[in-house]
């Protein structure tokens, strides 16, 4: 990069500059710093490779950021100082200098103290230059390299050092020239390595050269005298005055500026070996610094009024008089005439100086209108210029408001106005239309077909249709006078400018590009919108396979066989919105915030060409700030983070539009203006991210910068931490529950061990009961044989003492068994039912039933006891008609036994027991109520029995027991 010292000894010459604004043309340009920088006097710029802009000045170094200047903090000895001579050497190294031999470093955004130049080299005319990584230092005729801190050596020997000259001239390809005083000759300095020439006439022979600055101009060196350029071998090249110095600065290898002594400065190009010079642009300006980019975009310091960027320095701004005035319109001859209308002027002039063709009175001119093949009949001296609301001669005719003019050829041309189309000439252009004669008019006349508020309008002149848009659409009417209209997608199109370009109709649409339509169908579509919103386009012109349209505020330029895109944006030049833009034969003009009037070079138009980048200056995290180099990984609690980015190109300004994201927080680029460099995000989870950002220029984008970082979790979110918890939970959980299944099994052996006992003592118990009904069982039975015997019943005995030996078996048998099987049962009570049948003789009868399955067990001996009560208290005193039943009812947890007999009833048997000394309980019931109740904490089926006293209208006639056994499966 290449920067500019301040002559110190200017400074002392110079004189307050009025900063009125300048009505002389100049390159397009604009202002930065202005606020930053008021009455701060700038001495050098310099923009780094990459990309930031310094400005060292008499209150210390600026450097540009995010839309302003800002000043580098620095040392005791740099605070608020006058520093000049901005350099950068090629590891990225920024030094300056002040007066008293001090060279600074800038590092880190801070000044510190580099070196001190011995006091024998330090004049009032110090330089810094940078070759080969080295820092060099000029002054007083000595050139020294700057080896390491306070070391210096020189570059030529002592005897050569001493015809040094005090000028020195940096190249644009990286030289330095220093002239010798003797003028014979200069010292050339090529990547730190410095040789002595001569200058040499044409002849050969040594020339005398009273040099004060070197250039190159078309691989021409070029030397500045005092009065005149003259080239090496002393051959004169141009007069000029004495107003340069050496202030002399290379923009590229065919352009040079020089920054005048008093106020201005002129560019110097070369054209067919002949050297020529501008007009003096910013005459209202002392012009004090020169840095020139890599991309052309030139700045100029000042002193007291900032920075002038100019982005490109082929776009000339033009001098329209009274910028306060809004500009409404113009239009362009093929010559560079220029025509416009001018709220509060009319219908002004500009061919280098500026003059008034139609004065404003009480009409606005809005639109205006050339062509260099039609009398309008606007205007004697200029034929072919017209615009809105004007009086055609010979007739008193006044047209409405003109939106667009096609011209047929030298005697006809077709008017889109406010109030549909119009003819004007000789009726000789589609004449079988219905074209109405207007008023009194014999050369005006309406089309009938449209009416209403036209836009825009063309013709195909060898197939005569005429093609036109309003706010209804897109429509053609052929020869036959049939009005068709144009589709896209089956929808209206609605258009703001068409033409008809190499028999096809091209149309300028509100929201779908360019159309392209042969014989009214769409054959092509061209789109220039940089998003996805609508693609308008309000103006379009082809010349030369050059597309040109108007959109998104710029002019952009299509070449229609490569089909590449350039645009003119304010970083091509173009300082603001373009309302319109026009044509001439070679130049393109701008009308800009309808304020002022631009013109480029066509053949210039591709030449600027812009480096978009972004840059991630530095990242703020927890209110501290982070190097980016590295990994990176923020505790939980650090998640406030900081992005300061910047595209660092003032030429781009705030058309330049920042896209960020987070990847992995967020999946939508974010968009915000390039003034605003600060990007913020508070409380981010934890979790893996990377920051990603790129700058947009209306679709030309930058490289995507990314910063990869996680935030760790809190320590009690970690997996190690989840496992050890979990580790430590399960190991707690095991000692509790081992500890519990400890204490349950103790308590299940415990409960087992009562359980066991209960059971034997139950068992026990059982078993007692039972031995104790045996005895009672065969007592009674004897009993009964001892009655037989005594009655002298012999057969009747002996068969009962069958059965009897049976039921003693199954008593046996049964009283060492709890349960038995329900057949087993009813056996036994049918033999001991047939013994009582012995003994009561033909008046008893009995029935035993079963009712359900016949596979469950029951507890033996219970049921017997009920039925010898019945016999014994219920049947024995009745007299006749003795009757018993036993019927068992198998139900799902229990077996219900029902013993009812039409006996006398207890009431009567329990007066006869009283009468005879009895009256107690029987000892079986004793037993089977008891029995039945250690059953009923062990089994289901409530086990237990119930007596029922059965009467009729004579009273008591028998008893019924219901006996509840528990019961089990025999499988």
């Amino acid at each position: 990069m290449r920067s500019i010292r301040f002559d110190i000894s200017l400074v002392l010459c110079l004189f307050a500059l009025l900063a009125f604004p300048s009505l002389a043309q100049s390159p397009a340009h604009f202002f930065i710093g202005e606020k930053e920088l008021e009455n701060v006097e700038v001495y050098s710029l310099l923009e780094t490779k990459e990309g930031k802009l310094y400005a060292s000045t008499n209150t210390g170094v600026y450097v540009y950021r995010s839309g302003h200047f800002e000043p580098i903090a620095s040392n005791q000895q740099a605070a608020n100082r006058s520093l000049f001579g901005l350099v950068e050497n090629s590891d990225g190294s920024i030094f300056c200098h002040n007066l008293g031999g001090q060279i600074f470093k800038i590092k880190d955004a801070f000044i510190t103290l580099y070196c001190t130049v011995p006091e024998e080299y330090i004049t009032n005319r110090i330089q810094l230059f940078c070759q080969d990584g080295d820092l060099f230092y000029f002054s007083k005729g000595s050139c020294l390299r700057i080896t390491d801190e306070n070391t210096f050596t020189r570059v030529v020997d002592t005897a050569s050092n001493d015809v040094l000259g005090w000028e020195l001239s940096r190249l644009i390809d990286g030289r330095v020239l220093i002239s010798n005083r003797q003028r014979t000759g200069y010292l050339e300095i090529e990547n730190g390595v410095g040789q002595l020439k001569e200058y040499r006439n044409s002849s050969g022979d040594s020339a005398y050269v009273m040099s004060r600055s070197f250039f190159y101009l078309n691989d021409e060196l070029a030397i500045l005298e005092p009065y005149g350029i003259y080239t090496a071998n002393g051959d004169s090249k141009k007069s000029l005055s004495n107003d340069y110095k050496n202030r002399m600065f290379p923009a590229s290898k065919n352009e040079v500026w020089g920054l005048k002594t008093s106020s201005g400065l002129n560019i110097f190009t070369s054209k067919n070996g002949e050297i020529q010079v501008s007009e003096t642009y910013f005459e209202n300006y002392f012009i004090s610094a020169f840095s020139a980019s890599s991309t052309g975009t030139i700045y100029l310091g000042t002193f007291g009024s900032g920075i002038i960027v100019i982005p490109n320095a082929n776009m000339i701004d033009h001098p329209f008089g009274d910028r306060l005035k809004k500009i409404r319109d113009f239009s362009v001859t093929k010559d560079n005439r220029v025509f416009y209308s001018q709220m509060g002027n009319g219908i002004m002039l500009y061919d280098g100086k500026t003059r008034t063709i139609q004065n404003e009175q009480t009409h606005f001119y809005n639109s205006i209108f050339w062509n260099e093949g039609f009398d309008f009949k606007t205007n004697d001296e200029f034929k072919g210029l017209t615009y809105d609301n004007y009086n055609p001669t010979p007739k008193e005719v006044t047209l409405p408001t003109l939106n667009d003019v096609f011209v047929v050829d030298r005697n006809t041309i077709l008017l889109a106005t406010s109030k549909g189309l119009f003819r004007m000439g000789a009726n000789t252009f589609m004449p079988q239309l219905k074209w109405l004669n207007f008023e009194n008019a014999d050369h005006v006349f309406n089309l009938q077909e449209s009416r209403s508020r036209t836009q825009a309008i063309t013709a195909d002149t060898l197939q005569k249709i005429i093609y036109f848009s309003d706010f209804n659409g897109t429509f053609s009417i052929g020869k036959d006078g049939v009005k068709r209209e144009l589709l896209f997608k089956n929808e209206k199109i609605r258009c703001e400018d068409i033409l008809f370009y190499d028999q096809y109709l091209w149309c300028a649409t509100l929201d779908n590009g360019v159309l392209v339509f042969d014989d009214g169908k769409m054959i092509k579509q061209y789109t220039f919108s940089s998003t996805s919103n609508t693609d308008r386009i309000r103006q379009l012109a082809i010349r030369d396979n050059m597309l040109y349209v108007l959109s998104e505020n710029m002019v952009k330029c299509m070449n229609l066989i490569s089909g590449d895109i350039h645009r003119i944006g304010i970083a091509e030049g173009a300082i603001g919105g373009v309302n319109k833009f026009d044509l001439s034969d070679d130049r393109m003009w701008l009308l800009i915030e309808n304020a002022n009037i631009l013109s480029l070079d066509l053949q210039q138009l591709t030449q600027k060409k812009n480096e978009i980048h972004v840059y991630l200056d530095s990242i703020v995290v927890a209110d501290k700030t982070i190097k980016q180099s590295g990994n990176h990984r923020f505790s939980y609690n650090q998640n406030d983070f900081i992005f300061y980015v910047d595209h660092r190109n003032p030429a781009l300004g705030e058309a330049v539009r920042i896209q960020y994201r987070i990847k992995g927080f967020e999946n939508e680029w974010n968009t915000k203006a390039a003034g605003t460099g600060m990007i913020e995000y508070k409380y981010l989870p934890p979790g893996n991210y990377t920051f990603e950002v790129f700058a947009d220029y209306y679709g030309a984008r930058s490289e995507v910068k990314s910063f990869a970082f996680e935030i760790k979790q809190p320590y009690w979110l970690t997996s190690w931490f989840i496992i050890m918890v979990g580790i430590s939970i399960i190991f707690i959980f095991t000692l509790i529950l081992r500890y519990r299944i400890k204490i349950l099994k103790r308590r299940e052996r415990e409960e087992m061990i009562k359980k066991e006992l209960k059971s034997n003592f139950v068992e026990a118990e059982l078993r007692a009961l039972r031995s104790q009904m045996n005895p009672h069982f065969i007592f009674n039975s004897l009993h009964s044989i001892q009655s037989l015997i005594l009655n002298s019943e012999i057969e009747s005995s002996y068969d009962y003492l069958v059965l009897f030996s049976k039921l003693v078996r199954n008593v046996l048998t049964y009283s060492n068994e709890e349960f038995i099987p329900i057949t087993s049962e009813l056996e036994f009570l049918e033999v001991y039912l047939k013994l009582e049948k012995l003994r009561f003789e033909d008046d008893f009868n009995f029935t035993i039933e079963l009712e359900g399955e016949d596979d469950v067990l029951v507890p033996s001996l219970i049921v017997q006891p009920f039925v010898e009560n019945a016999l014994l208290h219920g049947l024995h005193h009745k007299t006749e008609d003795k009757m018993l039943s036993v019927k068992f009812i198998v139900e799902y947890d229990h077996v219900k036994c029902i013993v009812e007999d039409n006996g006398i009833g207890r009431k009567a048997a329990q007066e006869i027991k009283e009468r005879q000394g009895g009256g107690h309980e029987s000892f079986a019931i004793k037993a089977i109520r008891k029995r039945l109740n250690m059953y009923k904490s062990q089994m289901s089926g409530n086990p237990g029995f119930t007596i029922t006293d059965l009467v009729d209208s004579d009273g008591a006639c028998g008893t019924r027991v219901e006996i509840i056994l528990p019961q089990k499966s025999i499988f």
